[in-house]
């Protein structure tokens, strides 16, 4: 089981979602600005939308460590780690044991595919989903029952209906893929006591501009953003029960002095505290197989 990464997924996330929405100057506009003042979106929006601006679109950087000045002249997202806390049961738990894995599962997928049919060699119909990847476990299948199925490699078998063959359909399934070795081969067998622990996971997610209107304008492109994130089959599954708290604006103090101010240079910032919780876990075995290396490290030393 891999140790999970919050902050890694929280950047590709927000990267992800922010270049659909600034690809799409209609939502921005309608849905996302609608109660700006004219003025102030159409402004954001001739700067940041790529399908008006085109090439000479503005970029909103989504970093770890603050950027350089120019970078913030035209608005930035900056993630910082926070801090967790241990919730109060995980430390109890005997051993920190946290349950059964399978390492050979990988990370939740959801896939968008279409339901295609054939005969068999007896003549009967039947009805699959063909995967990107090799099937370990299917969570769900959207618009068909996944009460009966049979997997064979990446193939998904569902029940078939007649109307499968009448109007062309697809379907979004939820699955865990199996874990592939670096030649493409699945992982061999490694099954057993989980040992870990429960985390309470924080992150803050400032959007920071010396242009008050483009800071309002971020902000509420990451407001939906959270949106968008919360449907997540990740964000359900492996970093669950997001929690969030938006602070006040403010000039960001220790970078706004009264040189640069007087320039016109001062930052604003809108702050978005996130919270997750996660679990860390590694196979039991694991231990045993690094105090073994360690172990052989030393003999070839000696």
């Amino acid at each position: 089981m891999a140790i999970l990464s919050p902050d890694t997924y929280l950047k590709k996330e927000i990267e992800r979602n922010l270049k659909s929405i600034l690809g799409n100057s209609y939502i921005t506009r309608e849905v996302i600005l609608k109660d700006f003042d004219e003025s102030v979106k159409s402004s954001f929006i001739n700067a940041y939308c790529t399908d008006v601006a085109k090439d000479k679109a503005l970029e909103v950087p989504v970093v770890y460590t603050f950027p350089p000045q120019k970078q913030v002249d035209t608005g930035v997202l900056l993630i910082q780690y926070k801090g967790a806390t241990e919730f109060d049961d995980s430390h109890n738990a005997i051993g920190q044991r946290m349950g059964t894995i399978d390492d050979t599962e990988g990370n939740v997928t959801k896939e968008t595919v279409d339901v295609h049919t054939e005969k068999t060699s007896t003549g009967n119909s039947v009805a699959y989903l063909e995967m990107a990847h090799p099937v370990k476990e299917v969570l769900g299948i959207q618009k068909i029952s996944s009460s009966k199925i049979s997997i064979v490699d990446n193939r998904i078998y569902v029940a078939y209906n007649p109307i499968f063959e009448q109007h062309a359909m697809n379907t979004l399934v939820i699955y865990v893929p199996e874990a592939l070795q670096d030649d493409g081969k699945p992982m061999p067998e490694r099954s057993g006591e989980a040992i870990g622990y429960d985390l309470m996971e924080n992150y803050t997610i400032d959007v920071i501009s010396n242009n008050m209107d483009t800071l309002r304008c971020l902000d509420a492109v990451m407001k939906t953003i959270l949106i968008f994130m919360r449907q997540n089959v990740t964000e359900q599954v492996e970093y669950r029960l997001q929690r969030i708290h938006l602070s006040g604006m403010d000039q960001l103090e220790q970078l706004t002095n009264a040189q640069n101010s007087s320039l016109g240079n001062q930052l604003f910032f809108r702050r978005i505290e996130i919270s997750y919780d996660v679990t860390y876990s590694i196979l039991d075995s694991t231990g045993f197989e690094i105090n073994q290396l360690l172990m052989e490290a030393e003999t070839d030393v000696g």
